[in-house]
């Protein structure tokens, strides 16, 4: 059986989690030494190291995208924050039912069809594994917060403290977005 070369060993290894390069890092005896050395510069570049996988109840690395060394419980996290987008898929839908109610039957067609995309894009990028679609989602919001002000303009009489409710609000959604993108990216292929 001929060992592979050190580019495939690579290309294989980008594709394993956190988990099984620490596994191997964890148990040298079963791996020939090229397959530990790209083991070694692997867990290097994502900031691994042996001593991390002993430590007990070790789940996950801090930081504002934290990382997981169960691939499990990230998968856990990703299907928790496809179901957060579906109850935020509401936030159009009633958008466009209120736009129904006032009249606007066609402003209601496009909150609606808003409201789909975004769950079904949500569905998708796990379901087929392409966190490319994300960005899809971002784009969507964009067009629903432009379609939502051209529309109706800046509401009269917003406090501060509204803008502020606003604020977080959306940027709670876009750091979703891009953690949901990153955990596609990292632990579903």
């Amino acid at each position: 059986m001929e060992f592979p070369e050190k580019a495939e060993l690579i290309e294989r290894y980008q594709k394993y989690t956190d988990q099984e390069l620490l596994h191997i890092l964890k148990h040298p005896e079963g791996y020939q030494d090229l397959a530990l050395e790209v083991a070694r510069e692997l867990a290097h570049d994502r900031g691994l190291s042996p001593e991390e996988g002993k430590a007990a109840g070790a789940s996950s690395r801090g930081g504002i995208f934290p990382r997981f060394t169960d691939a499990a419980k990230a998968r856990n996290l990703i299907k928790s924050i496809q179901r957060l987008f579906y109850f935020v898929a509401l936030i159009p839908f009633i958008t466009g039912a209120l736009s129904f109610a006032d009249g606007y039957p066609s402003l209601a067609l496009v909150y609606g069809g808003i409201a789909v995309l975004w769950a079904a894009v949500a569905f998708f990028a796990v379901q087929r594994k392409k966190h490319q679609m994300v960005l899809f989602q971002f784009l969507l919001l964009i067009f629903m917060l432009v379609t939502r002000y051209m529309t109706t303009g800046f509401p009269p009489a917003v406090q501060t403290v509204d803008w502020l409710i606003y604020g977080i609000i959306l940027l709670s959604i876009v750091y979703l977005l891009v953690y949901f993108k990153i955990l596609i990216r990292d632990y579903l292929r």
